[in-house]
């Protein structure tokens, strides 16, 4: 069984005008991430909690998700050019209730 673990993306989003945290957040829950927690009050950044089953392949889990969110930011962004970019803010096991 692979263990469920929670992680944060923070995306610094291109510094080329205002952002629509509505647009946003749609663009992450039509990813395919339904639960996650996105925090857009940070001007120029876009905050992402997921919990994701990986195990031994968290690391792929993690670029997956990060992948399947730019691609969904950068239509949301309205810039073909520019490209969030991104970091692992934080991850940890999830412990088993």
């Amino acid at each position: 069984m692979a263990e469920e673990f929670e992680f944060e993306l923070v995306f610094a989003l291109p510094p080329d005008g205002e952002h629509d945290a509505f647009a946003l957040s749609d663009a992450v829950f039509e990813a395919g991430f339904e639960d996650a927690l996105v925090g857009t009050g940070h001007a120029g950044l876009l905050g992402v909690e997921l919990e994701l089953e990986g195990g031994d392949e968290a690391e792929s889990a993690i670029l997956e998700a990060a992948r399947a969110l730019i691609k969904r930011c950068r239509r949301a962004l309205s810039c073909a050019r520019s490209v969030p970019t991104w970091c692992l803010s934080r991850m940890s096991p999830r412990s088993s209730r």
